[in-house]
């Protein structure tokens, strides 16, 4: 929908509803982008700590594993394991990275309408404003689902990780035990 017939939909002269409709716009704008988009970035932030210790354990098993494990079929099995663990934990890094970065240009209300509200009754500004915020929320609230969606990716491959590292814990059980 374009700006013009957003604008007509919301119009009304009465400024305690046009500023109830500014209001609600903001709510709107903040609940569908903002808020979802930083509880998102933040998240992913800590995931990427969290894949990078991990990561650095998973390597430092695969070097255990070139230095004491002699029997063939052992270090095959094992190899496996961790190439499936730092393989996921990879996957989950990467993912979790695009859920973090800004990749897209984010809409926002044109500055210069400021100056063209001056010739405005209160009640149209609030109007313009109110459609201003919903255009470019909605114009962000593809790029916030982008991110959900990268930060849903993370989630999994952090999952394949944690089994291939709890399969790896019964393989090297089962080695110790052999």
């Amino acid at each position: 929908m374009d700006q013009r017939t957003l604008q007509n939909m919301l119009s009304t002269d009465d400024e305690d509803i046009a500023a109830a409709i500014l209001e609600e716009a903001r709510e709107i704008a903040d609940r569908m982008v903002f808020h979802r988009v930083e509880s998102v970035e933040r998240r992913a932030t800590t995931l990427q700590s969290v894949v990078a210790i991990a990561a650095s354990f998973s390597l430092a098993g695969g070097t255990l594993l070139i230095t004491h494990v002699h029997a063939t079929v052992w270090r095959t099995v094992m190899s496996g394991g961790l190439l499936w663990v730092v393989g996921s934990l990879g996957l989950c890094g990467l993912r979790a990275t695009q859920a973090a970065v800004d990749v897209h240009g984010w809409a926002a209300p044109p500055r210069d309408r400021i100056a063209a509200r001056a010739g405005q009754t209160l009640a149209e500004s609030h109007v313009e404003r109110a459609a201003h915020l919903l255009r470019a929320a909605g114009w962000n609230s593809q790029y916030a689902r982008w991110k959900v969606t990268m930060m849903a990716k993370a989630r999994g491959h952090l999952q394949r990780a944690v089994l291939g590292i709890a399969a790896l814990i019964a393989v090297l059980v089962a080695y110790g035990l052999r």
